[in-house]
């Protein structure tokens, strides 16, 4: 089935688990939840906008009222229309994205790859392929390279840095790769080709990730080990060893409250979400 209010699905290298929009700014009268158990997005009426296997994460463009959400099973982006699906207007909701193959407005997607050898982020052009237009839906998109098993994504505006963190799927030294959005972006893709620095010290198998812009700093939620990782990438000085902030069992996510430099962290076995 087929719905061109959706616009349809982007592709991705392989198993998308953080979809990141640039600028991202969240939507601000509605909020989406990625369900992996039913398959869909949800809106807080409760009504489902249905996407493909295991919906992971989602993010929202708000120059193009488009929402993406990262379909884990299926290797996709699904582009969902928030114009005709949002808190107040269902009529878009109750249909399957549009199925076409799948980065001014980039969208970077990191891909965690098959039996966690992943080791790429996907750009995709949100001007493009969004919500209305689905010109760019079907072009590949382009990719660069970073560390083993990119996790997830954040943006400094400001600088228009991409910081991704390699998760390392838990095994190994986790990091945090540098990317130069105005060079690998959907308008400059020339350093896409050339792997971005990365940042040493960061905790075990991250997987949230949030910037500050206020104090220039990156919290890196590390599954494993039950800490926050803070590293002061505004400073641009290399610490081999940032510091880490105990926390509670598994944290997966973690979010920044830049006007009162407060950090919530969401951990996934005690159902808790201290303050730090």
């Amino acid at each position: 089935m087929s719905a061109a209010s959706f616009g349809g699905t982007a592709p991705s290298s392989g198993d998308p688990q953080t979809v990141t929009t640039s600028p991202f700014v969240p939507d601000s009268s509605t909020s989406f939840l990625a369900s992996a158990r039913s398959g869909a997005v949800q809106v807080p009426s409760g009504v489902g906008c249905r996407v493909y296997p295991l919906p992971a994460a989602a993010a929202v463009d708000p120059t193009t009222d488009t929402i993406y959400v990262a379909n884990d099973a299926s290797d996709t982006v699904s582009v969902i229309d928030g114009s005709t699906c949002n808190g107040a207007v269902h009529s878009g909701c109750g249909q399957h994205t549009a199925t076409i193959t799948v980065g001014d407005s980039p969208v970077y997607v990191s891909n965690l790859g098959t039996n966690e050898k992943g080791d790429t982020v996907s750009v995709i052009n949100g001007a493009t392929c969004n919500g209305t237009q689905h010109a760019g839906c079907g072009r590949a998109t382009a990719t660069v390279k970073v560390g083993p098993y990119p996790f997830g994504v954040a943006i400094n505006e400001a600088s228009n840095t991409i910081y991704i963190v390699d998760n390392n799927g838990g095994d190994g030294p986790a990091s945090l790769s540098v990317l130069n959005g105005a060079t690998c972006d959907a308008a400059n893709t020339s350093g896409c080709r050339q792997g971005p620095p990365a940042l040493p010290g960061v905790g075990r198998a991250p997987r949230g990730i949030a910037f500050d812009p206020s104090t220039g700093q990156v919290y890196t939620a590390n599954h494993q080990d039950g800490t926050v990782s803070v590293l002061d990438v505004g400073s641009r000085t290399v610490v081999p060893a940032p510091p880490r902030l105990a926390v509670g069992r598994r944290p997966i996510a973690v979010a920044v409250d830049p006007a009162n430099h407060t950090v919530y962290v969401a951990n996934s076995l005690d159902s808790t979400v201290p303050r730090q």
